[in-house]
């Protein structure tokens, strides 16, 4: 489940896709491997790690560094990708996303309540 975040401005910085950010659990059934050891070892914010780690994945996933700015936080730094596709469902219709959309993985909650689990860039559905 994911809020359609008007505050979201996020894109990533070489292509100006937007970005849907997403939380890790949410999307760690379809990572490789290689890539959930990186957050399962909390080594999200190690470059040296990431550098190695991008190598190892070669193409198998094109990886991203999206840098973002944040209340209480001025050099973030997220892990993105590009996904094949995305499906947003929404008032009961179906919309197949398969170009120009970034993923931003998230090794933490989003919302306290647990309502939702990733926030949309409001660009997304036009």
């Amino acid at each position: 489940v994911a809020l359609i975040d008007t505050g979201n401005s996020l894109k990533e910085p070489i292509t100006q896709k937007p970005v849907i950010i997403a939380e890790y659990n949410a999307i760690e059934p379809i990572l490789p491997e290689r890539l959930r050891k990186l957050y399962t070892e909390k080594k999200e914010f190690d470059l040296n790690f990431i550098a190695k780690l991008m190598e190892e994945i070669g193409n198998e996933i094109k990886l991203r560094l999206i840098p973002y700015k944040s209340i209480g936080n001025e050099n973030g730094i997220l892990i993105g990708f590009k996904p094949d596709s995305v499906n947003v469902y929404l008032n009961d219709e179906t919309h197949k996303m398969e170009d120009d959309i970034i993923v931003a993985i998230y090794n933490n909650r989003l919302a306290h309540d647990k309502q939702y689990n990733g926030l949309l860039h409001p660009e997304i559905l036009g």
